[in-house]
Order: C-alpha cells, then sequence, then structure tokens
C-alpha cells in the first residue's frame, strides 16, 4: 500500500489539517483535490502554500470554492510556485441549490485549479461538467461524479492524491473507484468514522477506463 511521510496511504487521519500535514514530504504529492469552508479564506491561502511545498512538478491543486467567495478565495490561494489555469464549473443535474447566508439559488459550482512548475504535463480539462450534490454522509457533501471528472483528468492511475478537508470522504471514495493511492484528513472524529466506513462499503474497478472513459461512468 506504501507510506506517505509517516502514513500509510489509503487512510483518513483524524486531527488538523495545519498539524498534520507538516509531516508529508516535500514534492511527493501528484494532486490536491478538496472542497474547503467557502467562507474560511484562510484555508485557500494555507491550501496554496502547502500545494508549493508537497506537489511534485506539474501536480495540481483544485479547491471547490462556491460563487460568493470564488474570486476571494482564488485570490488568496494564489502562490509564485503555482501557475492558474482556467476555471472550471460543475453544472448540477440533480436542481438547484440554496446560496449559504443569501436568498438565491445556484445551479453551479466554480473550482479553483492551479498547477505546480515548472509545468511537465498539462491536462485537458472541460470547462463545464456535470455533477451532482449528495448529502448523505455530510451537510456540506458533494457527489463523486464532479470530483472523478477531475481526478481522472489531472491523475493517473495510482498516483497519490491529498484531501485535507475530507469531510464524508468523497474524495477518498472516488480514489478507490479509479485506483489512485489518497490521504486524506478530518478534524470532526465522528465525520472521519463516517468517511472510512463509507469507503471501506465502497468497491474498487474491476478494470481500469481511459480517462475520458473515467469522467462518463
Amino acid at each position: 500500500m506504501g507510506k506517505l511521510g509517516p502514513y500509510e496511504l489509503n487512510t483518513i487521519v483524524t486531527g488538523d489539517c495545519r498539524e498534520l500535514a507538516k509531516a508529508i514530504p516535500d514534492e511527493s504529492v501528484d494532486l490536491i483535490l478538496c472542497d474547503p469552508e467557502y467562507n474560511q479564506l484562510w484555508q485557500y491561502e494555507w491550501l496554496g502554500r502547502l500545494a508549493g511545498r508537497i506537489l511534485r512538478p506539474g501536480g495540481n491543486v483544485v479547491a471547490q470554492a462556491g460563487n460568493i467567495y470564488r474570486f476571494r478565495a482564488e485570490c488568496t490561494m494564489q502562490n509564485k510556485r503555482l501557475a492558474k489555469r482556467p476555471l472550471v464549473i460543475e453544472v448540477f443535474t440533480g436542481g438547484l441549490q440554496t446560496l449559504w447566508m443569501h436568498r438565491a439559488l445556484s445551479g453551479t459550482h466554480p473550482y479553483i485549479w492551479l498547477e505546480k512548475e515548472p509545468i511537465t504535463r498539462t491536462a485537458f480539462v472541460p470547462t463545464f461538467f456535470y455533477g451532482r450534490k449528495d448529502k448523505t454522509y455530510h451537510e456540506w457533501g458533494d457527489g463523486v461524479r464532479g470530483f472523478s471528472v477531475l481526478m481522472a483528468r489531472l491523475s493517473s492511475e495510482g498516483d497519490i492524491v491529498l484531501d485535507p478537508f475530507t469531510g464524508g470522504g468523497t474524495v477518498p471514495v472516488a480514489c478507490k473507484m479509479l485506483g489512485r493511492k489518497y490521504l486524506a484528513f478530518e478534524i470532526d472524529p465522528a465525520t472521519a468514522d463516517l468517511a472510512r466506513h463509507r469507503v471501506a462499503n465502497t468497491n474498487p474497478p474491476l478494470f481500469t477506463l481511459a480517462p475520458e472513459q473515467q469522467e462518463l461512468w
């Protein structure tokens, strides 16, 4: 299975991501894929600094941002070691979502995408793709499909994916389904246990699809 610093891969670790991530070796991760709390801008600033340190050259960091805080989060996340890539939009197929603390509805979610320099490969990621929400495992949960589209395009089988804010475990589930190795952090013990149970009950793939096929499953 392998290790990443002191951590066993394919595990969800309980604790504060800021402390846990200090033990991750430099340039050891291929993709950081996560869903921070949109109004907590310190998370995006910290994420940019972390990505600049632990991503391999050509590695990518993708963070969901929400529509209201997206611009501020994107500016906060900038890092001199990261190249800005196009904004990616997930279009919901399961109906509209209420914007937090606003009397408005939205049918999309933006993802901030940055790439570690020097760039060794540039992946094609569709500007718009279809996904849906899933609140089964967390009140702010996301569906697996949206993350799987990005994961299929920005990583390869066997790559290491980090999710520092895993919540209900959507990113680890996508990793298991697409044959990626993962390390995930979750600060709440009860939520972490639920995520572990969810991943344990997810079946790995019987065979591996090409990236353009993986995003359509």
